[in-house]
């Protein structure tokens, strides 16, 4: 039995083992998921920033082109209208238009100079754009590396998941198992333990027969010494029971009226308040001195009636002048109820 009982709390405890272990993993499946959840959010937004900072700066870039194409138009219409005029006027005119002209070059000079700077920021800021959209592609190809090296171990943390599923799945049918193993093992050590005690109780019970047997011998062997029968008559020993009842309350009523003569005895010999303790003796006493002379004619008739009052017969049944009959009875009927307290003592213990 102690076997067993071991047997089943190691079951038990490998059981509590395994659940724990697999709430262990899930939680930190379910931890795993929700970080690497977080962190690809994180890049998706961080791709959308530079997109739109992308398109910005192709924005921007569109933008200063448009204005260099326009200054280089703007100049190219000047060297063709100089062309013109010079075609067309003389030489006055040729000279205003050539110093015109030198002011127009001068000017254009400085807007070519002034274009050669804005060129040149523009190539500056395209190398800039270049070199912050290859960073930015860096960047980004490094982010989708991440993000992919992320899917991939999402997609073994899903497996894995799946795989603890299954794993737990089977947890749960070997703990169902073992727990039916130790319902059944319950069950065996239940009915071992209810079969012992039915032992138990079969042996009392067989020691408590022995036991009544034992005082039924007795009584029949008492009852067959004492000249009768060895079997009991119940109904007889109710119709004694019910005699012994009724010469019991013969017996307080004779007492009660004892006690009202005693109080009428004291009443007459002039104690009104006799107290708690009222006795026969205190009772004869009062009599002798009512029999003393000298009293008064309402004493000595009061004594007596009192002389008188012992001299009659109380109203006492048949039963009450045979104390003959009874005494043997009652014997017979205590030894009964010992008898029987000894048979209800040996079968309980």
């Amino acid at each position: 039995m102690n076997q067993t009982y071991h047997a089943r709390r190691s079951i038990r405890k490998r059981g509590r083992s395994i659940i724990a272990r697999g709430a262990r993993r899930q939680g930190r499946t379910t931890t795993g998921w929700s970080c690497w959840r977080v962190r690809i959010e994180e890049l998706e937004a961080l791709a959308a920033n530079r997109q739109k900072e992308i398109f910005m700066l192709n924005t921007r870039l569109a933008a200063a082109e448009s204005m260099t194409h326009d200054v280089i138009r703007d100049l190219l219409g000047l060297k063709l209208d100089m062309t013109n005029y010079a075609s067309l006027l003389d030489n006055q005119q040729v000279t205003k238009i050539t110093e015109k002209a030198r002011l127009h070059s001068a000017e254009a000079q400085a807007k070519e100079q002034e274009a050669m700077k804005l060129k040149q920021q523009l190539n500056e800021f395209v190398e800039e754009r270049k070199a912050t959209s290859s960073r930015w592609l860096e960047e980004i190809d490094r982010k989708q590396a991440e993000m992919v090296a992320a899917q991939v171990a999402l997609e073994k943390l899903r497996q894995r998941d799946r795989l603890i599923t299954t794993e737990n799945e089977m947890f749960k049918m070997e703990n169902a198992n073992h727990k039916r193993k130790v319902m059944e093992l319950e069950a065996e050590d239940e009915n071992n333990f209810l079969k012992s005690r039915n032992e138990d109780l079969s042996i009392k019970l067989r020691r408590a027969e022995a036991i009544l047997a034992r005082v039924k011998e007795e009584l029949a062997n008492f009852r067959a010494s004492n000249g009768r029968s060895p079997y009991i008559n119940f109904d007889e020993e109710q119709r004694l029971n019910n005699i012994l009842k009724e010469a019991e309350e013969d017996r307080l009523q004779l007492a009660q009226k004892l006690v009202g003569l005693c109080t009428s005895i004291l009443k007459a010999a002039g104690i009104t308040e006799p107290g708690s303790d009222i006795s026969v003796s205190v009772a004869e006493d009062a009599l002798e001195q009512l029999k003393e002379p000298g009293y008064f004619t309402g004493k000595r008739v009061a004594r007596c009636q009192i002389q008188e009052l012992p001299m009659k017969e109380p109203d006492c049944p048949s039963s009450c002048h045979k104390p003959h009959r009874l005494a043997p009875e009652q014997k017979r009927t205590d030894k009964l109820h010992i008898g029987h307290l000894r048979l209800h003592f040996f079968s309980s213990g």
